[in-house]
């Protein structure tokens, strides 16, 4: 692999370039005159085309990531941060997302800080993390993904297998958790999931297998079983 050298202030960088920032370091990445990003220190990221003509990718690896997108960007032109646990579309005003690996996990907190955006990601979706909301999104080496509510109302979908996905309302303190997992001799996923409300009183919990939709679904489950504790 090539050598990373010293960026050049105002020098224009191809697509498939990476950006890396020392321990005290930082960068400001433009992507025309709409579109700014900050990278803070230990940040590493790359800017690739997007699906569309007009369209870019920032694959944020590691660090912090503050965008500066105007509320009214230039119509068609559209920026997507992809983190390791979910894909980031529709940014507008200014949003923070954060990337770090902790004992093995990938840790992605997204704060909509004064703007808003869609965050997309295996089996779950938030349609827009507005203003002053910040969820984390941890993903383990079982494939096993957190989400928490950490400030503001955030509506979830979930997938459950039918046709519309099951709408679950988080308020500060509400986690969910998905596990995925092939049983033996099956080439479908089977997906389990469970979401516990701030004050732990109220759970739902269901599974499915892909293509399938969702058998034995519950909602204000008592705990049977020791899941563990909420991040």
């Amino acid at each position: 692999a090539a050598a990373f050298e010293r960026a050049k202030e105002g020098k224009a960088y191809p697509y498939g370039s990476m950006v890396k920032t020392t321990a005290d370091g930082s960068a400001a990445i433009s992507l025309g005159n709409d579109h700014r990003f900050n990278i803070s220190e230990g940040g590493l990221i790359s800017v690739v085309p997007g699906e569309g003509p007009k369209s870019r990718k920032l694959i944020l690896t590691n660090g912090r990531l503050l965008s500066a997108v105007p509320k009214q960007a230039i119509e068609g032109h559209t920026v997507v941060v992809e983190t390791p646990v979910a894909s980031c579309s529709q940014i507008s005003g200014p949003c923070v997302f954060t990337t770090r690996t902790e004992e093995g996990k990938k840790v992605v907190q997204l704060n909509a800080k004064d703007g808003s955006f869609k965050v997309t990601g295996p089996q779950f979706m938030i349609p827009n993390l507005i203003r002053t909301c910040v969820v984390q999104i941890d993903l383990d080496e079982e494939n096993t993904t957190t989400l928490t509510n950490q400030r503001g109302d955030s509506p979830l979908e979930l997938e459950s297998g039918r046709p519309t996905p099951l709408e679950v309302p988080m308020r500060a303190g509400t986690w969910a958790r998905i596990w995925r997992a092939y049983p033996k001799g099956s080439d479908k996923m089977v997906v389990s999931v469970l979401v516990t409300s701030p004050d732990g009183s109220k759970d739902m919990c269901y599974a499915f297998r892909e293509g399938e939709e969702a058998e034995g679904m519950f909602e204000a489950r008592p705990r049977t079983v020791d899941l563990g504790e909420a991040p």
